[in-house]
């Protein structure tokens, strides 16, 4: 077959397709679920140093922009989610030109799109800072923050296309690898430019695009001069193809949507909670930071059954692809049971890395707690949205993201805020309402729709 490496991504194209599924979905599970922890650190790094060394002031700065910046990270992840669907099922069937073809498409599409977005993003920042009522100290600091993440947006673009090749293929042990590196230089550059150099906010922001830069260029390199890297285009596959663009956005534009309007939720979701006062926010952030860190190995799993539905249908194998989705869901509550118990057991030590104040912790305890609750909804929401992604249902990938948010969470705040007068459990029980009827919308999704192909002749 030529190289060995080319012989192991064989054997583990004939795993997915025909090897054991617990064992399948445990496989590629696990690197994602590393990888993911490890983007995860990178929240939780800039988090923490700002918290410790700065303060509460410019941690709630640099909190409430995520949404804004994980809007941007949502259109390149969602459209390099189009790209593992269109890639799997070209591995799936055999085609390796198709395969090429797709993996030189998406490269050319997310780096062109996030020098756009770079460009576009630093110059309506302060709009959007004004239009989240964002003001005084904490304007400033997140402006900071802000204007200097913008200039990574291409790099991070050329990293999440990377990431879809590989896991098209069930391989996220490079990814992870490069990710884990790019995390520990953050770590490391965030003291050092924060505090040794003086640059405060600014210094977090910094150390982040540094270690972003490096990850985004260093991964493209290594995938075109590897041995070890496979379904690598040709110079004439680079060329953008209006068809191929177009058969990775079907799916991905979609799902794209869906992330983007719900981090402009949470952004809309983020001035809610400052209304309560910024102990209510810090608590919010905090919760959150805790809570993506422990449901890590769902998302995971969500992601992996993307490759494993997308492979399968690709191969003629729908039959399969059903029972994957249904293991896929027994591990992934498997695996919330476990975060539901570190969370009930470990919750006060986390909280307390980020937090000496009394009030904060109270408020971020009694968070976690209520949010530990819906944990088996978040680990299902997770499965359905990567079995949509999977069997080329970006729209309903799209609906249920969507609805989450914006039909149940939302909606639900203001009417226990507004009409109830609730205090901030109208921020907090909202979270396990959104939850469950989003559920809801994507078991009744599943059974609409055609998800496996009719010719398996199942629903």
């Amino acid at each position: 077959m030529g190289s060995t490496s080319s012989i192991k991504k064989d054997q583990r194209r004939e795993q997915i397709i025909s090897g054991s599924l617990y064992k399948v979905i445990i496989t590629l599970s696990l690197p994602i679920m590393l990888s993911n922890f490890i983007q995860t650190l990178y929240n939780l790094a800039d988090t923490y140093f700002v918290a410790r060394f700065l303060g509460e002031l410019q941690m709630n700065a640099i909190g409430i922009i995520w949404p804004i910046v994980f809007s941007i990270i949502g259109l390149g992840g969602g459209l390099s989610l189009g790209a593992v669907a269109l890639i799997s099922k070209h591995i799936g069937a055999d085609d390796k030109e198709g395969a090429k073809k797709a993996s030189g498409q998406i490269l050319v599409y997310l780096f062109s799109l996030g020098v756009i977005l770079s460009i576009l993003g630093y110059f309506i920042s302060p709009y959007i800072l004004n239009m989240m009522k964002v003001t005084g100290e904490t304007y400033k600091y997140a402006l900071q923050y802000l204007n200097i993440i913008f200039y990574s947006v291409p790099f991070t673009f050329l990293f999440f296309a990377f990431q879809a090749i590989e896991q098209a293929q069930g391989n996220m042990t490079v990814p992870m690898i490069a990710s884990g590196i790019s995390v520990f230089l953050n770590i490391v550059l965030d003291p050092l430019f924060i505090v040794g150099l003086d640059l405060g906010v600014s210094g977090a922001a910094y150390a982040t695009i540094i270690s972003r830069i490096l990850l985004g260029a260093g991964s493209v390199l290594f995938y075109f001069i590897s041995s070890k890297t496979r379904y690598k285009p040709s110079f004439r596959q680079l060329k953008p193809d209006l068809k191929v663009i177009g058969e990775i956005s079907r799916t991905g534009v979609p799902a794209s949507f869906g992330r983007v309007t719900s981090s402009v939720g949470f952004m809309i979701l983020n001035g809610l909670v400052l209304s309560y006062g910024n102990d209510v926010l810090s608590a919010y952030i905090i919760g959150n930071r805790i809570v993506s860190l422990v449901m890590m190995p769902c998302m995971g799993i969500g992601s992996a059954l993307s490759t494993i539905v997308g492979q399968n249908i690709g191969a003629g194998r729908a039959v399969r692809a059903k029972e994957a989705f249904i293991k896929s869901l027994k591990v992934s509550m498997g695996f919330a049971v476990i975060g539901i118990t570190m969370l009930l057991i470990m919750s006060e030590g986390f909280i307390g890395l980020f937090t000496d104040s009394e009030s904060i912790f109270a408020y971020t305890k009694e968070y976690a707690f209520i949010v530990t609750l819906a944990m088996p909804l978040m680990s299902l929401f997770d499965i359905w949205s990567g079995l949509f992604i999977g069997a080329d249902r970006g729209t309903y990938a799209m609906i249920v993201m969507t609805s989450r948010l914006w039909i149940y969470r939302i909606p639900s705040i203001l009417i226990l805020k507004n009409v109830v007068h609730m205090d901030e459990h109208a921020i907090w029980y909202p979270m396990i309402i959104s939850n469950a009827l989003a559920c809801l919308t994507g078991y009744f999704l599943y059974k609409r729709g055609d998800i496996f192909g009719e010719a398996a002749g199942i629903k």
